[in-house]
């Protein structure tokens, strides 16, 4: 049942793999009807590749999308295509693989950012100590500056009241008030 005649589609490229290809080909295929479909991600002869393979529904309408479309993100070099005679899981099997596959994907990039997030709150207890540190650097210098304008405070004041005593004989000797 699953060996009947059908189509593979070979897309190749510089970015055709992590930009949602398999799910932009398989609700495209589901829309048409057709009962089989299976993708995969592959690498060959350096590049990223996304071979799909089809059978069931409306194949010609499948491959004319499959050639004149693409994710947003994809990046394609090459499309080709060839009759296909083997075995293609039924879609709603590999809908399931899919949302294995894509939890599998979602968990791993989980356990990256919980360990990321480990890394970035142990920087930011450095940056916490760091500014402590700053602060208290900054206090020592505000409690040194409160002192030297209290030095300089008391010394104005010694230095005027004896302009001010200076002033006073002088105003005596000449005679004014």
């Amino acid at each position: 049942m699953g060996s009947e005649m059908g189509l593979e589609i070979v897309v190749s490229g510089r970015r055709v793999h992590d930009v949602g290809f398999r799910v932009f080909l398989l609700n495209k295929a589901m829309e048409l009807g057709v009962n089989r479909f299976q993708a995969m991600n592959v690498i060959k002869d350096g590049k990223q590749c996304l071979i799909v393979r089809v059978s069931g529904g409306d194949l010609k309408a499948f491959l004319d999308f499959a050639l004149t479309n693409k994710p947003e993100d994809a990046l394609v070099d090459e499309v080709k295509h060839r009759k296909y005679r083997g075995e293609i899981m039924p879609v709603l099997d590999y809908l399931h693989f899919f949302q294995a596959d894509q939890l599998h994907k979602g968990i791993t990039l989980m356990k990256t950012m919980v360990g990321n997030q480990g890394k970035m709150l142990r920087n930011q207890d450095e940056m916490l100590k760091k500014q402590d540190e700053m602060l208290k650097k900054q206090d020592e210098v505000i409690s040194e500056i409160r002192g030297m304008r209290g030095d300089l405070k008391a010394f104005i004041d010694r230095r005027l009241e004896r302009i001010e005593k200076d002033i006073k004989l002088i105003k005596a000797k000449i005679g004014l008030k």
